[in-house]
């Protein structure tokens, strides 16, 4: 599940044309994602991939790097692996 998460999140950045030196890179940080975006990331791993994430995992933290993502959507309870 974690490559499959890694490439959603992967192909979100890319249909926003935006380039991640590196998966541990910090998205808030270097100015790659901002709150809208982080919010538009969301609905688009829910209504694309079919993950729904808990209002309580919204975090920076959780959300600052493509690794910390994944690691968070990984975890999470009440993830669904059935990603179209």
């Amino acid at each position: 599940m974690t490559d499959d998460l890694r490439s959603a999140v992967r192909a979100f950045f890319l249909q926003k044309g935006k380039t991640i030196p590196s998966d541990a890179t910090d998205l808030f940080e270097s100015e790659i994602i901002d709150s809208l975006e982080l919010m538009e990331l969301l609905l688009y791993l829910e209504e694309r991939h079919n993950i729904a994430v808990s209002q309580n995992l919204m975090t920076a933290d959780n959300f600052c790097s493509i690794d910390a993502i994944v690691r968070t959507l990984d975890a999470a309870t009440g993830v669904r692996a059935a990603l179209r």
